[in-house]
């Protein structure tokens, strides 16, 4: 019998739950069209891992496909809407949306990508320090 993994990350609902085995050494702004479009934002943070480090814990059932470009494919919650992962068929890389992580915070930015789409300026991109602010959410 294997050993339980903790939640690393939820979708919105909550109904998408999954755990990593290798966690993720860092996260990406991509400022891409596609990705503002995909988001509903002005970037995109992502987090690379390798495919077999991904652990659905519970929802598969919730969860659909779109694939956005030729081989790539965007996974969301079909309840909720959360973008939980993308990937391409041909590399072992799950590039999961990092903002569903439990620990996002915690993790470097390493760069941002696309950066000649930006809708807006994100100087350093350290905006990820620092303590949480609670407070209601503004959907």
């Amino acid at each position: 019998m294997s050993e339980a993994l903790p939640e690393a990350g939820r979708c919105l609902c909550g109904g998408v739950r999954y755990a990593l085995r290798t966690p993720p050494e860092a996260v990406f702004l991509c400022h891409c069209r596609s990705c503002q479009q995909a988001q509903g934002a002005a970037f995109n943070l992502s987090a690379p891992v390798p495919r077999e480090a991904f652990v659905l814990l519970a929802g598969e059932a919730l969860l659909a496909r779109y694939e956005s470009s030729p081989g790539k494919d965007r996974v969301f919650c079909r309840r909720c809407g959360s973008p939980v992962y993308a990937e391409r068929s041909d590399t072992p890389v799950r590039v999961l949306r990092a903002a569903l992580l439990h620990n996002v915070r915690a993790l470097p930015v390493q760069a941002q990508l696309h950066e000649t789409e930006a809708l807006l300026a994100v100087p350093d991109a350290q905006f990820l320090e620092g303590p949480i602010v609670q407070g209601e959410s503004h959907d």
